[in-house]
């Protein structure tokens, strides 16, 4: 029935536009935590981590890349930002510089900068999908469908 069909594609396009809403709101989330470390570099403030002994997390809480928020909240065994992440971690950007935090103290060259200038900032718009995903390919990409890259052939030059 072309009804039927017509409400599937409009659910999977609202889940799709849901799922990017969330994921803008994680990098969001993500520059606001940056900008706090560097505050805190800058005063020489050191806040204590969430990690029991210095644990440090290999991957990033999927359900707060996937769904927004994490139940789970401060008793998570997941990280939430990336400076919560083991520097071994592949969830980790391969150009993360950690701005120290708990990690042994050191400062990092953003955390020296002061605040993020303009061209480093991500762009927030929708934008197709223009190259395959390494860490998919070795079976590492936790982000599933709201990655900005192809996991298939067919997703790339898709919106996401």
């Amino acid at each position: 029935n072309e009804a039927d069909e017509g409400q599937m594609q409009m659910m999977a396009a609202t889940q799709s536009a849901q799922e990017m809403q969330y994921m803008q709101q994680f990098q969001f989330y993500q520059q606001l935590q940056v900008q706090e470390a560097q505050r805190r570099a800058k005063d020489k403030v050191e806040l204590p981590s969430r990690f029991k002994d210095g644990f440090r997390p290999m991957r990033l809480c999927k359900h707060l890349l996937t769904m927004g928020f994490c139940k789970q909240g401060h008793d998570c065994t997941f990280a939430h930002v990336f400076d919560e992440l083991h520097p071994a971690s592949p969830d980790l950007p391969r150009d993360w510089a950690g701005a120290g935090g708990s990690g042994g103290g050191s400062t990092s060259m953003l955390a020296e900068q002061g605040e993020i200038p303009e061209s480093q900032v991500p762009d927030m718009r929708l934008k197709k999908k223009k190259e395959m995903c390494g860490r998919f390919s070795r079976g590492e990409c936790s982000l599933g469908k709201i990655c900005p890259f192809a996991h298939s052939e067919a997703e790339l030059g898709t919106i996401g």
